[in-house]
């Protein structure tokens, strides 16, 4: 109660002409969006009667295009994973980043997502790729570490990098699972999406010549990459309409 509080009070104190409600549990928001839209709904992961995740997949059948982020104490990828399969715009971490959260709500307030904004706050899995990587062993260092230097490379993929380790794929795709919460495919395409996203909002350069630095090399699959992780196109994120 008191964390919600805290919310309704900051959101009620900027200038955003907005309206603020509160409820103390989902089965009460479920009743309220029974009858009402809302534009955008903050939710906790865990919670009890229903949890966050089974909100977000009832508001968003009962209001397709609500925008919803999830919070949540555990950085663990599975939920933030689901929460992008759900269709969460994104996911928020504990202790919240109140300004990131007052920006947000402005952008999408403002129903404007031209790249300059979208450079403001953070992707849904960002944090998961830059966690700490203390505790991890040897082999997962080692395999963040030729990721990050390889990237660029459309022939890096997990067998190139198990030769360069001297290891089984077998078993690097079991301990990077077990250490980092992903697969070893999954994290390499989430770091490229990133690199791309960066490129897309800080440089001129050409789609097709960010898909070729980011290691992609078939451009409608890396378009429907980008929008499958990020919930919006490369060309979107500039503010440019679709061709």
């Amino acid at each position: 109660e008191i964390e919600r509080n805290g919310i309704v009070k900051l959101l009620k104190n900027t200038d955003m002409n907005i309206e603020v409600l509160a409820f103390e549990n989902g089965k009460s928001v479920v009743s309220y969006l029974q009858k009402n839209s809302c534009d955008i709904l903050i939710t906790d992961i865990k919670m009890p009667i229903i949890s966050g995740l089974d909100l977000l997949e009832i508001a968003k059948t009962l209001h397709p295009n609500i925008k919803t982020i999830l919070m949540s104490a555990f950085a663990e990828f599975d939920f933030a994973r689901e929460a992008v399969r759900l269709g969460a715009v994104n996911y928020l971490l504990k202790p919240i980043d109140t300004d990131w959260l007052i920006k947000f709500i402005e952008i999408q307030a403002n129903t404007s997502i031209a790249g300059e904004e979208i450079g403001q706050y953070t992707s849904l899995t960002k944090k998961l790729l830059k966690n700490s990587e203390k505790g991890y062993s040897k082999p997962i260092h080692d395999t963040i570490n030729i990721i990050e230097n390889n990237y660029h490379l459309p022939s890096l993929n997990l067998m190139t990098i198990t030769n360069k380790l001297f290891i089984s794929i077998g078993y690097l795709c079991n301990i990077f699972k077990k250490e980092t919460g992903m697969s070893v495919a999954k994290y390499l395409n989430c770091y490229r999406l990133e690199k791309a996203k960066d490129l897309l909002i800080n440089s001129n350069l050409k789609i097709s010549k960010i898909m070729n630095r980011v290691g992609f090399e078939n451009f409608p699959h890396f378009c429907y990459n980008f929008k499958n992780y990020f919930g919006i196109t490369p060309s979107k994120i500039r503010g440019v309409d679709d061709v």
